[in-house]
């Protein structure tokens, strides 16, 4: 026996038998189910859609700031490297050690502008006994 369960008041169910019921009922019954099953279907493909295509936008974003942060690390190495190669070891760290500070600093005080002292400072040291030699090669 097939049992049809209709909604009679709002907090009870009626159940109806389907052998009772006239066939267009029947018919009704079956159209409006198929109906409300293919919307509900719609529905969700579309939302499972939306969703998979944010996930998509959130993986290719992070990857995008991975990618992005490795080449800045990349160059970051080069550019100290570059830097030993010029200057003393010491006077190096010094100059990153100054940067890294303004960084934390325009951090903590959400400023956006360079300051004025950023291009300015003058890491200078006195030897005492120190000699430059320098040798020219012409050809």
């Amino acid at each position: 026996m097939m049992i049809v369960v209709r909604p009679f008041h709002q907090h009870s169910l009626k159940f109806v038998d389907i052998r009772c019921s006239s066939p267009s009922e029947v018919k009704n019954y079956v159209l409006t189910n198929g109906l409300l099953y293919t919307c509900i279907n719609l529905v969700s493909m579309y939302t499972k859609y939306l969703t998979d295509r944010a996930q998509r936008n959130a993986f290719l974003e992070t990857r995008r700031a991975i990618e992005t942060r490795h080449k800045t690390a990349k160059e970051n190495n080069k550019q100290e490297r570059l830097l030993l190669s010029v200057l003393p070891r010491f006077v190096v760290l010094e100059m990153i050690r100054d940067m890294a500070s303004d960084e934390d600093d325009e951090f903590h005080n959400n400023r956006k502008i360079l300051s004025a002292q950023q291009f300015h400072r003058i890491y200078i040291h006195c030897y005492d006994h120190v000699r430059y030699v320098c040798n020219e090669f012409c050809y």
